[in-house]
Parts: structure tokens; sequence; C-alpha cells
């Protein structure tokens, strides 16, 4: 009995457009990786940029959204929702490498900064911190009325 070796298959949905078919023939390589905890999952997409498309009218936006969808021709997964965080053009040969961190994590939540807290309540940083993200404290836990 033969066997018949399972395909690899990818989905691309840029800016919720799907845009295999268009891009297939460019791609070099594409790469996930699924962080345990602490870090973003990221993926990379390398392109032929040969024809200068990548350059031209389909030069990537930071900030635009990438739905990934990996597996066989039996079965695919979503590996996520990325955000474009970095554009590499180079060469030769042609190419353009889209880094991407997962979706959702604004450039200004990943940025280190660094905020002396003193003589302050949790209460008081954790309100700080929503604040200046614009988030809303779901304050239904003892935890804040202490004094820490």
């Amino acid at each position: 009995m033969k066997e018949i070796a399972r395909k690899g298959v990818v989905k691309i949905i840029w800016n919720g457009k799907d845009i295999t078919t268009d891009v297939s023939k460019y791609i070099s390589s594409i790469s996930y990786t699924d962080h345990e905890e602490g870090m973003s999952d990221e993926a990379t997409f390398t392109f032929d940029n040969s024809t200068q498309i990548w350059s031209e009218d389909w030069y990537p936006t930071q900030g635009d959204t990438i739905e990934l969808y990996m597996g066989y021709n039996d079965t695919i997964f979503k590996c996520g929702l990325f955000e474009v965080d970095e554009i590499v053009l180079a060469g030769p040969p042609n190419t353009i490498e889209i880094k991407t961190i997962a979706a959702g994590i604004t450039k200004a939540l990943r940025t280190r900064n660094n905020h002396a807290f003193e003589a302050q309540t949790l209460r008081q940083i954790a309100l700080y911190f929503c604040n200046k993200h614009g988030f809303t404290l779901v304050d239904n836990s003892s935890i804040f009325s202490n004094n820490f």
C-alpha cells in the first residue's frame, strides 16, 4: 500500500482579506513561534520581491493585521492574529521579511518605562495604568481596598 505524504498548506488573511492565492507564488518561508507565557507569539513572513511588487503596490504598513492559518491539506489550525511590527527589504536576491507579533498588544503597552510609586495603594497604582492605557479597572475584589 502506498502512503501519500501530507501537503503543507497556509492561509493568510491580511486586514480582513484572504490574500493566500495572490501571495502564494511569492512565499519563500513562513515561521511561527508560539511562546508559552510572558512573551508575545510571533510570525515571520519572507516573500520573493524580484518583481518589486512588495516595494510598491503591496508594501505593508506597520500595524496591519494578519491572520495566519497553517497545517496540512487535511487539517489546518489558526496560529493567531498578528500585527506587522517590522519590515525588512533585502537583496540580492530581492526579498521582503515581514515580522509580526500577536495582535492586541499596542506599542504603548510593549514599551518599557519606569515609574516610582511611593506611598500609594495597590488600587492607586492599578488605576494609574488603567488610565494610561484606556482601560477600566474592574474592582470586585477586596484586594484593592486593603492598604499595603
